[in-house]
């Protein structure tokens, strides 16, 4: 509850950021493409093209956190502050909110560069606004939420899609994604849409009633109770992620990757 509380309160200033570089880099593209090629009007009014306008947006950002995610899970720092999201030994819906906020920071960033380029096409060719933008994606992303039922996603519900999990990510499938075991381990990293996991070979389909254990593999349950406070939420992995970094950038010889290895497999 402190950590929903707090990232309700905070999350707004975490996201300035992204949403500068989404307006910089849009409206780079459209002072480009109207030095190239003159201006575009079309009528906004029409519902198909608002419809369609929509659906580019969602696609964007659902690649955009799609991306993301596999780089929290794949990059060592990052995955360091992603484990506190994985730190929950039980799924309710506020384990949404379970997170390192500074990562928000680099996500919406990463969105804008993404997001910004057909926003951007879209404010030249067809005339829209980037603020009434905005307001489309955000509006198209909640409708989406709520149809994908965002919120039995972290919940002991594990309810399935059938054949639309080719298309959407059911929250059986994200629930999966929350487990320990090896067999589903870096699978379903798509928030909402599945279609990206299908693309890049991620996805995973789970049959009724599969086992999964809740928690990070190699964490006994004391361990992931330091992780039950702000502490071990917001302090703790901004340090070890720290280290991580500072340590992947130093220089490193044959000899110490040789022994780093070797403690690995060790620890294992």
């Amino acid at each position: 509850m402190k950590i929903y509380l707090i990232r309700k309160l905070t999350d707004f200033a975490f996201l300035i950021p992204g949403t500068y570089v989404l307006f910089q880099v849009s409206n780079a593209v459209f002072d480009t493409l109207s030095v190239l090629d003159g201006t575009h009007s079309s009528d906004r009014t029409s519902p198909a093209l608002v419809l369609g306008v929509a659906c580019v947006l969602i696609v964007a950002a659902e690649f955009n956190a799609f991306l993301w995610h596999y780089f929290e899970h794949k990059v060592p720092f990052l995955w360091e502050l992603h484990k506190v999201h994985h730190s929950a030994d039980n799924l309710n819906p506020l384990t949404n909110h379970r997170a390192h906020s500074i990562v928000q920071i680099g996500k919406y960033a990463m969105k804008g560069c993404i997001s910004g380029v057909p926003t951007g096409l879209i404010m030249h060719y067809y005339g829209f606004g980037f603020v009434e933008l905005l307001a489309i994606a955000a509006i198209a992303n909640k409708l989406l939420t709520v149809a994908t039922l965002d919120v039995l996603r972290h919940s002991h519900i594990p309810l399935r899609f059938g054949l639309l999990e080719a298309v959407f990510i059911s929250p059986h499938m994200h629930q999966i994604h929350h487990s320990s075991l090896e067999a589903h381990w870096d699978k379903n990293f798509g928030t909402n849409l599945a279609i990206f996991d299908w693309m890049f070979g991620t996805a995973y389909r789970p049959h009724k009633g599969e086992a999964m254990v809740n928690g990070i593999y190699g964490y006994s349950q004391e361990q992931l109770r330091e992780f039950h406070s702000l502490r071990g939420t917001y302090w703790d992995p901004l340090v070890r992620s720290f280290d991580c970094l500072k340590r992947s950038l130093k220089p490193t010889s044959k000899a110490t990757i040789y022994f780093d290895a070797k403690i690995e497999r060790a620890e294992k």
